[in-house]
């Protein structure tokens, strides 16, 4: 996650220091559920790819190719050169807000900024708001648990799925399941 109000200028400027070619710009739509992408081919079969989320409007950047050892030179460069949210500072911005707005934004950029790689504390927190009072709270945690998704999230999506007394959270719920099966996570 980058903190940089406008991470689009951010991450071109990454990569033109870098002389990597850009291979694609989509344009957000979020009618459609397309979200801004920027994508530059970098000097191996790795790309560095930009994304603004459409829910967040906060920009974030990553590494995408099977070249694993490529991928982890280019990200050590990539945390030591870019201003990034943290793990410890996600989880605290969180912690922060008891409720409202604030500490809906916080849990959604933690989703979006949690490891991809199943990670307790995350877990609680976004768990945490799956099972809130709130419904719009709820929604909120299936969402951020859609950013990071890992096998672990399912048994309260399915409980969401099958008993929520809000229809709106029951097919949000089923909707990610779904995703999660269409990817294989947890299945």
């Amino acid at each position: 996650m980058l903190r940089a109000d406008d991470g689009e200028t951010v991450a071109e400027r990454f990569a033109a220091e870098r002389d990597w070619d850009l291979i694609a710009r989509d344009v957000a739509d979020p009618e459609r559920g397309a979200e801004l992408e920027v994508v530059w081919a970098t000097d191996g079969p790795v790309t560095f790819q930009f994304q603004e989320d459409h829910v967040l409007n906060e920009g974030y950047v990553y590494l995408a190719g099977r070249d694993r050892a490529r991928v982890e030179r280019l990200e050590a460069d990539l945390t030591g050169s870019l201003d990034l949210w943290s793990r410890d500072e996600l989880l605290r911005e969180a912690a922060r807000h008891d409720e409202g707005p604030a500490r809906g934004r916080a849990i959604l950029r933690a989703g979006l900024g949690a490891p991809m790689e199943f990670d307790h504390e995350f877990y609680d927190l976004i768990t945490g708001a799956m099972r809130s009072g709130e419904p719009a709270m709820r929604a909120i945690g299936i969402r951020a648990c859609a950013y990071s998704p890992v096998a672990e999230y399912r048994p309260t999506l399915e409980e969401l799925a099958r008993n929520d007394a809000e229809q709106e959270i029951r097919d949000l719920a089923r909707a990610t399941l779904r995703a999660f099966d269409e990817f294989e996570v947890g299945s």
